[in-house]
């Protein structure tokens, strides 16, 4: 039963200094996360694999050197390549959380991991005000 339900939304509320509406989904996605780290922990290895073919893959379609060269927001907005890039970057860190939250990769082979994802991901760099960063 939730608050709305058990009529203890006035009690909430001041509880949460106005914020009770959200308990609800506060709770829901706490329980999401307690429930898949709950999952019991798969091999790395294979997946490993795969998140490293994925940034050779990445590599070869893209020119790191190429996105580097990007420095204003407006090379950026107008860069084909810098576009097409973002969804392969979003599949490589989607593997990367994968294999942080559902393997049994070790934390030191994870940093080495995200060291890899974090050459990729500064190549493509980050706009702030009207330049592009690229050492995140």
């Amino acid at each position: 039963m939730n608050t709305f339900e058990s009529g203890g939304v006035e009690n909430s509320r001041k509880k949460h200094d106005g914020h009770a509406e959200y308990d609800d989904i506060i709770k829901h996605y706490e329980d999401s996360e307690a429930e898949e780290g709950a999952k019991e922990k798969v091999d790395c290895e294979p997946h490993i694999e795969e998140y490293e073919s994925l940034i050779i893959a990445f590599e070869k379609v893209y020119s790191l050197e190429n996105l580097r060269a990007l420095q204003t927001e407006e090379e950026a907005l107008n860069s084909e390549e810098r576009e097409s890039v973002k969804g392969a970057l979003s599949s490589v860190y989607k593997k990367l959380e994968f294999l942080k939250k559902r393997t049994n990769v070790t934390d030191k082979r994870f940093g080495d991991l995200c060291k890899k994802y974090k050459i990729i991901s500064n190549a493509v760099g980050f706009i702030n005000n009207g330049v592009i960063e690229h050492d995140r």
